[in-house]
């Protein structure tokens, strides 16, 4: 196992200009003042393109899921969150391997890919900055996993919301710790040499809390309320126990995983188990949950944290995390440690091997014929890449073809489009249907189509299209486009090409109990 930087349990800001709080100010002006600097920063995190696309679509009631998995697949640090997110025991009750991006979105619903999106979003940007400060991500991705495990073992139905506000949860100090670092060192100077807790602390140097700074942030980056509401100043344990229904479960359940990652991990082992039971009696009332309960939620967080770094190709010491949380816990012999197995890094998959798993889910009993077909999709998107990918289906009663499942950017739009009569009156999709030939026009100096009333009617005349062909017939088509010439290697993406699709076939004759010997 690797051992790169250990996560301190302080964090130890370089010096900086400090920016102090001016003592005719009020504290609402000096958040003001301090919000102001902040959104005239060129390097303040903003949504890149894609995840701002992916709010977007996600806030919009008439988006379809198919849209907004095309743009999914353009950013590989979510495909790849969203594929492990749909595959753990949260989502994924079948037990079988959930392979494509489209079957991931549809179980996680908008919300979810929202609010994932905007978690991965904060990471992505501050993992950047500084040792020290990706150190203090890693503890806001802590507290992330710590909220979403809590909510889920109190049964709150919507999950990667949980994640969300325990993600955010956090976002105060490290905007100070960022941006403001001697600010920074002389909040923990107050917290250490006089005793004072972070709220207190942050007060008597900036005015205002980390949480008041947050909020204002949340706002201005139009999130969701319920993660602003999230960074209330005052959230105490109550007295009952609150329903997974109850405006402040969310509160309650997303201080609990800030504390928890706190007494864990930025505490010296020695009293961190101290102080982990201290904290789960004095939530006791209002959360229930039992030391049993509470063991499960910092195991499945630890390894949740180690998971999502290296995904996001984070270095992070898991041994140095697990002696940390051992320290809070029941300890395990030293041997059980350093024998601790490391997970294969998703994103070190060989893409030949989604292939070999669609082919395995294929063999079991219970496969299902458009989840594979939709797992061929998204790898032809990859391959080009291409802007939009479709599986045209033959219909031989009005013999036409017509497009049946896609991705990518407008592709209702082009499913819609997409119909063409089988007969010299349907252009190039029914000439290389009728001759069962493969027809590929995507590179620079292929500019046949360009002008055509077919590039017209598709919106591109850069394209690849690929019969499927089933016991001797033309069943359907798959069909690649791009609004540019494709400029990398055109033999390697054809080949790639036709190898989904004849993958696409044997799908087909096994779903129709044809033998491939007979085709």
């Amino acid at each position: 196992m690797t051992r790169p930087l250990p996560i301190p349990p302080r964090y130890k800001a370089p010096a900086a200009p400090r920016a102090s709080a001016r003592p005719s100010e009020s504290a609402e002006e000096a958040l003001q003042r301090r919000l102001k600097d902040l959104l005239a920063r060129p390097d303040l995190p903003a949504f890149n393109e894609h995840i701002q696309q992916i709010l977007r679509c996600t806030g919009d009631d008439s988006t379809s899921i198919r849209h907004v998995t095309g743009i999914i697949m353009r950013e590989v640090s979510v495909s790849l969150k969203l594929l492990r997110t749909a595959n753990s025991p949260l989502y994924n009750r079948s037990g079988r391997p959930i392979l494509s991006v489209s079957h991931a979105a549809s179980l996680l619903g908008m919300h979810g890919i929202r609010d994932l999106a905007a978690g991965i979003m904060l990471f992505q940007h501050f993992r950047d900055k500084s040792p020290s400060l990706k150190e203090l991500m890693l503890l806001s991705l802590m507290t992330a996993n710590h909220t979403r495990e809590c909510a889920n073992a109190l049964q709150y139905p919507r999950l990667e919301e949980a994640y969300l506000c325990g993600m955010f949860r956090n976002l105060g100090e490290v905007l100070v710790a960022c941006y403001y670092p001697t600010d920074y060192t002389a909040i923990l100077g107050e917290r250490t040499a006089g005793h004072l807790p972070d709220r207190l602390a942050s007060r008597k140097v900036l005015r205002f809390t980390y949480e008041d700074l947050g909020r204002s942030m949340i706002e201005h980056w139009g999130l969701p309320e319920t993660v602003r509401h999230c960074l209330t100043n005052e959230v105490q344990p109550g007295t009952v126990k609150l329903s997974p229904n109850a405006k402040e479960f969310l509160p309650v359940v997303s201080t609990f995983g800030h504390q928890l990652t706190e007494c864990t991990y930025r505490s010296d082992p020695l009293v961190s188990r101290r102080r982990v039971a201290d904290l789960r009696e004095a939530f006791a009332a209002s959360l229930g949950l039992s030391k049993q309960q509470l063991d499960k939620v910092m195991e499945t967080s630890l390894a949740e944290t180690g998971e999502t770094a290296r995904l996001l190709q984070i270095p992070v010491d898991e041994l140095r995390l697990e002696r940390q949380l051992q320290g809070a816990m029941k300890a395990r012999p030293e041997a059980e440690l350093q024998d601790a197995p490391v997970p294969p890094a998703a994103e070190n998959a060989d893409p030949a091997d989604t292939l070999t798993q669609l082919k395995r889910q294929m063999a079991s009993a219970t496969w299902d014929l458009n989840e594979v077909l939709m797992g061929l999709l998204e790898e032809a998107f990859r391959s080009g890449p291409f802007d939009q990918v479709l599986f045209g289906l033959v219909d031989p009663l009005t013999n036409t073809i017509h497009g049946r499942l896609g991705l990518g950017d407008n592709i209702d739009i082009l499913l819609d489009r997409f119909r063409f009569p089988l007969s010299l009156r349907g252009g190039p999709v029914a000439l290389a249907i009728l001759r069962k030939h493969d027809l590929f026009a995507f590179t620079p100096a292929e500019t046949r189509f360009d002008r055509s009333g077919f590039a017209r009617e598709l919106g591109s005349g850069q394209f690849a299209l690929c019969p499927v062909i089933v016991d001797g017939a033309v069943i359907g088509c798959l069909y690649c486009n791009r609004w540019q010439s494709l400029t990398g290697n055109a033999r390697e993406v054809e080949s790639r090409i036709r190898e989904l699709r004849d993958v696409a076939a044997l799908a087909i004759e096994r779903a129709r109990g044809i033998s491939p010997a007979s085709s």
